[in-house]
């Protein structure tokens, strides 16, 4: 039944819609969908023909039929589809749409996949058909939970958000989608339309190629534009007799020889005019920041006041859908060509819609950060900084999601991308959003007596939910942008690796303190730095400088003086790490450099940490035993690893480790001995290098490479680095962080020339950076994959005893990185306290400090709620090897409630 559902409101080809119209055929009459190679391989790529030809037969006698009402004469509707569905997974609670919790799993397959409101506004207009009930409220959570009411009691005690990028945390889709169809003509919306196709579209079915023309976005826009009005004009004409400019129908006047861009662009200019019209006449106007403006011109005036309390917003939205789902379900069966063309409307209006938001919403499943980044980076594309949607975006991000759940700390992570003014207006902005957004009042013109009624009782109804105590802060993130291909430089130039990300990277970590130094009301909400983004694009020691200067770093003097708003809290640390890794020790590597380089220390934390938890033997099934990597990026990972084989005492799998430590000196002497073109001294230094020294050399990488550069070019001799360092570079505090000072036996490897010198060949030699980004397939063999494993599980209990946490984010992870299921997710390797009985279990489980969070609630759809209920669920299905539930529910939920209390005990909130 998913699938059916995903093949007839997704995977169909818009130009099926419109032959099944010029044909007068019906789409549930069409069987050769089901034959059609494109669209079965999708979705029925694991079934027989005959299997797919039992599966139409269900379809044609039972899900398109009426729901107890199958196998018999009834009329088939694809729409009853949807109500088969809805009846097993969807209930109402006090006007509300809510999930039946033990089906939470096939709800977010595919929910996500098409959108939630399809199903919440077809699910309450058949109900409401078959009860005769007239229904006022559609400003229900964009994120619809679940009826797990012992899940709600726990959440209530006391949550906390510890990881949420403000820009991806509210309805991103959503408001997108309403400023494409109400401010299409808007000169920044095309802008943003063709910023997107240069950007790439990026699903399949972004195109349609019916009797030689093709479709591009913007054909599809405005399609979808003039399908909407079609279905407002059908709405109000049907059931409220309002008079409604009238033009012939989209649908039913795009013949084979009118589908092409420049007859669409006619019809939509007719449109246009008149949805302009309609909106100047009957939308209603919002008072925000002292002005008027308009929303959604499918809200009516007269919407119940309760709507005001919810996603108001989003109201017209589901209105409109819910109106032309409650015609159809009234009138199936029924000889009615106009109820035929709205079916009609309404199915390729669907259709475009969840076309589009394949653009902007991460859909497909392909691993990795690199996929997911191409979606994030169009995440505030059509919401204009500063416009009405803007506002209700952070309205949405501070108050309407949190319902249900006592958020008593809430992060919200965003770049300091701007000086210290502007970063300080953004952070005033956001945290003043709570602010009604109301209609104008009376003195409008247009307003009729009626509407007059409805807007002095709106008023008294604030926007946000009247508990809106939720405490929310900033963890200020630097972006980790990818480095210049050495072989696009100049070779004859001094560059460092990332030069230019770290040159930003200083300048952003100025505007941070200024803030601090002249905003410290609004610096007082800063309390965490971070950096995100691809961890492949750039590793700690990018950072390392940074990070050591904001982590001291303390307001002046005369600063004091403030008493009311003080600054006076340091800033703390988390890092994106081991989400996104050419190789699990890539990963483990990175992890481990964030602790050394950035000087990590007891209640700092991780973000995501992956690789530190993954089961290692289905990371390398999935990888068929093959790797793809740069060879720097394998030398360096070698390097660590036979490392810290020694270090953490695993002599297991000698000839594994001889293999290791030969492939090592065969690409050391390729990537470096090649490629030194320094004095014979230089070459002789290192010509001898083992991996113990260059492991010593990596770990100087957190030190600003610049005084390495100076040192070893300089004519003046020096009697060791160390002193030349403090000589000439310790005039600013920048400068005084430049060396990493977390451990004292860095400075004695300052003074070992050949270490000194091979730090400066990774940076600065052309050659061996040409040489290192070329890639070579590494075998994964049995016994590497046992070394891996054991370094994974020492390094576990490592970070527990440094007590560094993890902030997990189960949906992020499992659409980006490599697990297959909710219950894969590590976190149940990390902490297990309450779900294991079993002594040894417990025992050698590292017990680490680990919270649950969102990530990108907007892109994944989902809600802090959300990700303890589908744990939750994952768990409770989760079965032994006799087939019998591995944990009991109340196992679970003491599991579950131990980590709710550990997320409050890693806010960076009252520190």
């Amino acid at each position: 039944m998913r699938n059916s559902l995903k093949l007839y409101f997704s995977e169909l080809s818009l130009g099926t819609i419109f032959q099944a119209n010029w044909d007068a055929k019906s789409i549930e009459d069409a069987p050769n969908l089901f034959s059609n190679h494109s669209v079965r391989v999708s979705e029925f790529n694991y079934r027989t023909d005959d299997e797919i030809s039992n599966l139409y037969t269900k379809l044609e006698e039972d899900w398109f039929k009426e729901p107890g009402k199958q196998y018999g004469r009834n009329k088939n509707s694809i729409f009853y589809l949807l109500t088969h569905f809805n009846e097993q997974v969807l209930s109402e609670k006090e006007t509300n749409p809510i999930i039946k919790y033990e089906h939470l799993l096939k709800w977010r397959d595919l929910s996500y996949s098409l959108g939630e409101d399809v199903f919440t506004t077809s699910f309450f207009a058949y109900r409401d058909v078959q009860s005769q009930k007239k229904r006022g409220y559609f400003s229900w959570k964009s994120t619809v939970p679940t009826d797990n009411s012992r899940l709600v009691q726990l959440l209530q005690s006391g949550v906390a958000e510890n990881h949420a990028h403000y820009a991806a945390t509210g309805p991103t889709f959503e408001l997108s989608w309403l400023v494409l169809m109400n401010r299409y003509k808007d000169n920044y919306v095309q802008k943003s339309l063709n910023d997107l196709i240069k950007d790439g579209i990026l699903s399949p079915k972004m195109n349609l190629d019916y009797s030689g023309h093709n479709l591009g976005l913007h054909d599809f826009v405005k399609l979808a534009i003039m399908l909407r009005y079609d279905l407002l004009r059908n709405y109000l004409l049907i059931e409220d007799h309002r008079d409604v400019l009238l033009y012939p129908s989209a649908i039913q006047k795009l013949t084979p020889n009118h589908l092409y861009p420049e007859s669409i662009s006619i019809r939509f200019s007719t449109y246009w005019n008149s949805i302009v019209t309609y909106r100047n006449d009957s939308s209603p106007l919002y008072y925000h920041n002292g002005e008027e403006d308009f929303i959604d011109y499918a809200i009516p005036y007269d919407l119940h006041p309760e709507n005001h309390k919810g996603c108001f917003y989003l109201a017209g939205e589901r209105l409109l859908l819910y109106k032309s789902f409650s015609n159809i379900y009234k009138n199936v069966g029924k000889d009615n060509d106009d109820i035929s063309d709205l079916s009609k409307t309404l199915h390729a209006y669907l259709l475009i819609k969840n076309t589009i938001r394949n653009e902007i919403v991460q859909l497909n499943r392909r691993l990795g950060f690199g996929n997911f980044k191409q979606y994030q980076d169009r995440k505030e594309f059509f919401i204009k900084n500063g416009s009405i949607y803007s506002k209700l975006f952070a309205q949405h991000v501070l108050s309407h999601n949190t319902s249900k759940m006592n958020i008593v700390s809430h992060e919200l992570r965003m770049g300091p991308n701007r000086d210290e003014g502007n970063l300080n207006l953004t952070i005033e902005k956001i945290l003043s959003a709570e602010e009604q957004i109301v209609f104008t009042d009376k003195s409008d013109s247009r307003i009729s007596k009626k509407a007059e009624q409805y807007i002095n009782s709106v008023n008294d109804f604030p926007t946000a939910p009247e508990d809106s105590s939720i405490t929310s802060f900033f963890t200020l993130h630097f972006f980790k942008d990818k480095d210049t291909k050495a072989k696009k430089l100049n070779k004859n130039t001094h560059i460092s690796r990332n030069q230019k990300l770290r040159q930003k990277v200083k300048q952003q970590s100025q505007t941070i303190v200024n803030l601090r130094n002249k905003f410290p009301k609004s610096a007082k909400y800063v309390r965490g730095i971070d950096a995100a983004s691809s961890e492949i694009n750039a590793r700690p020691e990018v950072f390392a400088q940074a990070f050591r200067m904001l982590k001291h770093h303390q307001l002046r003097d005369n600063e004091t003086l403030l008493k009311d708003w003080l600054v006076n809290n340091r800033l703390n640390l988390t890092f994106h790490a081991g989400e996104d890794f050419f190789d699990i020790v890539d990963g483990l590597r990175y992890i481990d450099e964030c602790i050394y380089f950035l000087g990590m220390e007891s209640g700092d934390r991780l973000g995501h940490a992956l690789a530190l938890g993954i089961d290692v033997q289905k990371y390398y099934e999935l990888k068929k035993n093959k790797l793809l990597i740069p060879k720097h990026t394998l030398l360096d990972n070698l390097a660590w690893l036979l490392s810290n084989l020694n270090k953490y005492g695993i002599e297991q799998h000698s000839s594994e480790v001889y293999r290791l430590e030969s492939l090592f000196k065969s690409l050391y002497s390729e990537i470096y001995i090649a490629n030194v073109q320094s004095d014979d001294r230089s070459k002789s230094l290192l010509s001898h290098i083992t991996y113990h020294e260059y492991y010593d050399s990596w770990m100087l990488r957190g030190d600003n490479p610049k005084p390495y550069l100076e040192y070893c070019t300089s004519d003046s001799k020096h009697s060791n680095c160390i002193d030349f360092f403090t000589n000439q570079f310790n005039y600013t505090y920048w400068d005084r962080c430049q060396l990493n000072n977390c451990n004292p036996k860095l400075n004695a490897l300052r003074n070992r020339e050949e270490i000194v010198r091979l730090y400066y060949e990774y940076h600065y030699n052309h050659d061996v950076k040409v040489k290192g980004e070329e890639i070579k397939q590494f075998e994964i063999t049995i016994p590497y994959l046992k070394l891996v494993h054991d370094i994974q599980s020492k390094m576990m209990h490592m970070i527990a005893a440094k007590n560094i946490m993890i902030e997990t984010n189960p949906t992020s992870n499992y659409l980006i990185g490599p697990i297959e299921k909710y219950v894969d997710h590590p976190i149940t390797r990390w902490y297990n306290l309450g779900l294991e009985t079993d002594p040894e279990l417990i025992n050698s489980c590292p017990q680490l400090c680990v919270s649950i969070n969102t990530d990108d609630a907007g892109i994944f759809s989902t809600s802090l709620e959300n990700e303890y209920a589908l744990m939750a669920i994952a768990l409770e299905k989760e079965k032994d090897e006799n087939g019998n539930p591995k944990y009991k529910p109340s196992m679970i939920y003491d599991w579950l409630d131990r980590i709710r209390q550990m997320g409050i005990q890693q806010s960076f909130m009252n520190r």
